[in-house]
């Protein structure tokens, strides 16, 4: 039997894990024969080895654990492996492997593109997509391909990156240069996964000084990223690679 664990990164914010939920219950329509369950890095149970412990004591004898994460920072790179490897050593008959993070896919860009439309009811005038920075450079390349993409398919659409912490421009300049380069309409896009205290408290001071500074634009954030359907795609994507890897 297997199993298949989406892994996240975990929040206390009310809702916020309800994305990663939502893309295991439309996963387990793609692996009907699999089971499926979302565990959590920190924060928030349950953890990975509780989910683990659990899966083998009804049966499993195969694991893939997805990374519900766009890259390897981190928690995946120094917290994950020793989970991974204690959990080989506890039950030796049990093949566990980790999958890729969901790293960049087209239908990321196309997720970007359909949030940030809805939220206006037809394309913005520009498009800002916020991720959260990081200090090793790898770790922002797949938000620059897709503002490569979305220049692609939107050409007169004014696109630009912004980051919240540890990266140059910051959300308030990227938005700021949009607006300056004439554009009356933007829509803002959390790269985030989860909805929590970066969405819902993070990001609204920066958009109210933004539109105090550009007060005839328009400036709406759009949901996170991580609440599209495309993502489940991706998802079943790595898992289906990591699968294909064992066989």
């Amino acid at each position: 039997m297997e199993a298949i664990i989406l892994l996240a990164h975990g929040s206390r914010s009310p809702g916020a894990c309800d994305a990663a939920l939502q893309h295991a219950e439309r996963l387990r329509a793609v692996y009907r024969n699999s089971r499926i369950e979302v565990a959590f890095l920190n924060q928030i149970d349950p953890d990975l080895p509780k989910t683990l412990s659990e899966c083998v004591a009804s049966g499993i004898n195969r694991v893939v654990i997805a990374p519900y994460f766009i890259v390897a920072g981190t928690l995946l790179s120094k917290e994950l492996p020793p989970l991974v490897e204690q959990a080989r050593s506890r039950y030796p008959m049990v093949d566990i492997c980790v999958a890729d993070p969901i790293g960049y896919d087209d239908s990321l860009t196309e997720a970007a593109l359909e949030l940030a439309c809805e939220r206006f009811g037809h394309a913005p005038d520009a498009l800002v997509l916020l991720a959260h920075g990081s200090a090793h450079p790898h770790a922002n390349a797949p938000f620059d391909r897709m503002i490569a993409g979305i220049r692609e398919r939107h050409g007169q659409m004014v696109t630009r990156l912004g980051f919240l912490e540890r990266s140059e421009p910051t959300c308030y300049d990227a938005i700021a240069a949009s607006a300056e380069a004439g554009a009356r309409r933007i829509a803002v896009v959390p790269c985030f996964l989860l909805s929590g205290n970066h969405v819902l408290a993070d990001l609204p001071p920066i958009l109210e000084k933004a539109r105090a500074q550009y007060m005839g634009t328009d400036i709406q954030l759009t949901s996170a990223l991580g609440d599209s359907p495309h993502l489940t795609g991706v998802l079943a994507k790595r898992i289906g690679e990591a699968l294909e890897k064992k066989t």
